[in-house]
């Protein structure tokens, strides 16, 4: 959701860069891509190019996610992020109350922007499936993000309550997600009723590393295979948070990912189930960053009409 992201100013950045780094940035400008967080190019006096990478207040960064990601990386046959350390030794650090990151630049291109075919398609598996052999030390369940089963429930949950529960001003786009849920009613409230209950088998099944966000606009063709970027959702679920990207759209086919993701999980069979969970989820969080975008944010008038219309795209 671009409308909800605002330009810093370079000379914070560079502030920033210089009292916490010890690399000189002689370049810093603004890198127009992705929704869910600021990105800028910075370049270096030796021609060497890093990103940093700013996010939203309330995004959940955590310190020990990039811990577990930096001594992930290159281990394994398996590349994550070059995250570079901040003075103090931590990863992540604050530029005006938000959280901040600094890594190497990763050149290659966005396999989205390619016709992926079954070679592609079985590569894309075989990268998933490496990343959920991974085994990770077991102290970190809980410390990074562990699935629960309800990460955007309570946010969906208070969006849907406050529509319903209150009069509003006639501002177009609460009027028009009120408007939106009365249409979709009987599929939002299925979605807010889809928690699986503490017998479900699905809270039984081993979790193992995940992405989060493992579409093909997060994987890039690079000198050296696919690699993923945009790390901040990585953590412990179930395999299909990653596999669900591949089993709901027309634009890969499914059957060749399985093929690549057996070559590393050889008796592996996708729980229908926890595929249909996990999509569901996903339409959750939309509900939940969406509606709070245009119910409680501060952007403007127009920015909120954009919003309703990004989400209102989900339901046609």
């Amino acid at each position: 959701m671009e409308y909800e992201l605002k330009n810093i100013d370079k000379d914070v950045i560079q502030d920033y860069l210089r009292a916490n780094y010890d690399l000189s940035f002689a370049q810093v400008e603004f890198r127009p891509v992705g929704s869910g967080s600021w990105a800028y190019d910075l370049i270096t006096q030796e021609k060497e190019r890093y990103i940093v990478k700013i996010f939203k207040k309330n995004d959940p960064i955590n310190e020990e996610t990039f811990t577990t990601l930096a001594d992930l990386n290159g281990k394994e046959v398996f590349s994550t992020l070059d995250l570079i350390r901040l003075r103090n030794s931590s990863y992540v650090g604050e530029i005006k109350d938000h959280k901040a990151l600094v890594y190497k630049f990763i050149k290659g291109d966005v396999v989205a922007s390619t016709k992926i075919d079954p070679l592609l398609a079985r590569q894309i598996g075989n990268l998933l499936g490496r990343l959920h052999v991974i085994k990770l030390p077991e102290h970190l369940h809980g410390e990074i993000y562990t699935e629960s089963f309800s990460q955007f429930l309570p946010d969906a949950h208070k969006v849907i309550q406050t529509l319903v529960s209150f009069n509003f001003h006639k501002e177009e786009a609460t009027l028009g997600l009120l408007e939106l849920y009365q249409k979709n009613k009987d599929t939002i409230d299925l979605l807010l009723k889809s928690t699986p209950d503490k017998n479900n088998p699905l809270r039984k099944r081993n979790l193992v590393p995940t992405h989060g966000d493992a579409h093909v606009w997060n994987i890039l063709r690079t000198d050296g295979g696919l690699r993923f970027i945009d790390w901040e959702g990585f953590g412990f679920a179930l395999p299909e948070r990653d596999l669900m990207h591949y089993s709901s759209t027309k634009r890969v086919d499914f059957k060749f990912v399985l093929e690549g993701y057996r070559e590393v999980v050889p008796d592996y069979e996708p729980d229908l189930d926890a595929l249909a969970y996990y999509e569901n989820e996903w339409m959750l969080q939309e509900i939940a960053d969406y509606g709070n975008a245009i119910l409680f944010s501060e952007i403007d008038d127009n920015s909120k009409v954009q919003a309703l219309e990004e989400l209102a795209a989900y339901f046609r």
